[in-house]
């Protein structure tokens, strides 16, 4: 298994490479094709087709699959359905090849469904091209919101229910580790003269710390929010972290998803923290 997963890793990699290669020429194909009869003859053209747009098609149907297989070996149900929902479902090749986006620094245009795949990839521990900076990656967040609105389902895997707030996030963090490596062993203590807060989950790439909560009856629930509000201040600080997120695990629906959201608005948390309600399955 994990030398299919490596295989896999290096087989990305490869026809991302291949992808970026050929960028500049599938840029540059509109004018190409205009200039037909001009600068380029019909011969002359088809040789460009044929070594630069035919073989992006077939890399892009490839990195596709490979992806695919790859989150299929890790495991990862919903972060696959995030791909598909972003580059298979309603997929255009043309489109693909013919929509850019301008970057200012350099001047230059670039393919946007190279710019996107960037961005999805990055969350993994192989990607090539990771920027030294700390950015907030939509997409990444995404990611990270659909394993945790997913809490419920990840756990009804497991062979036990849990009766713990801990055998709750490690399942959890099971599921983040292989996408985001520095979870593993992150640095992130809040310090404070009174009390050190060391989140559940830190996912260091893009800026994320998560607290699990664990009730087995309404009063507990009600209990950890103020908890968790309380907390808050202890949260600041650190400028490794600027997306919190607290997830409530309960063992029945005390209170049903409009509910738990009431009370939470009610709590005037800050806009950098979310919190989800799940139900144990």
């Amino acid at each position: 298994m994990q030398n299919n997963i490596e295989h896999l890793e290096r087989h990305i990699v490869e026809i991302f490479h291949d992808l970026h290669q050929m960028e500049r020429k599938v840029v540059d194909y509109p004018k190409v094709k205009q200039s037909e009869g001009t600068e380029y003859t019909s011969e002359e053209l088809m040789e460009y087709e044929a070594k630069f747009i035919f073989p992006f098609k077939d890399n892009v149907a490839g990195l596709h699959f490979a992806i695919l297989s790859y989150l299929d070996h890790l495991n990862l149900p919903d972060v696959k359905t995030v791909f598909k929902n972003n580059f298979i479902n309603g997929f255009s090749i043309e489109k693909a090849l013919s929509e850019t986006v301008f970057n200012d620094w350099d001047a230059q245009e670039y393919l946007e469904y190279l710019v996107n795949v960037c961005k999805f990839l990055s969350v993994f521990h192989f990607y090539p091209y990771k920027k030294s900076s700390f950015n907030i990656d939509p997409t990444s967040i995404k990611i990270i919101e659909r394993v945790l609105s997913n809490t419920g389902v990840i756990i009804s895997r497991k062979p036990t229910r849990p009766n713990s707030e801990a055998q709750v996030y490690k399942a959890v963090k099971d599921i983040f580790e292989p996408m985001f490596p520095s979870c593993r062993h992150p640095n992130g203590k809040f310090v404070r003269a009174a009390k050190n807060y060391v989140p559940d989950i830190l996912i260091p790439e893009v800026k994320v710390a998560i607290e699990y909560k664990y009730a087995e009856d309404a009063q507990k629930l009600n209990a950890t929010i103020e908890q968790v509000y309380a907390d808050v201040a202890g949260y600041k600080g650190n400028p490794d972290y600027k997306l919190f997120y607290a997830v409530f695990y309960v063992t029945k629906d005390f209170w049903g998803q409009e509910k738990f959201e009431q009370v939470w608005q009610e709590q005037s948390f800050p806009s950098n923290w979310k919190g989800i309600y799940i139900v144990g399955k």
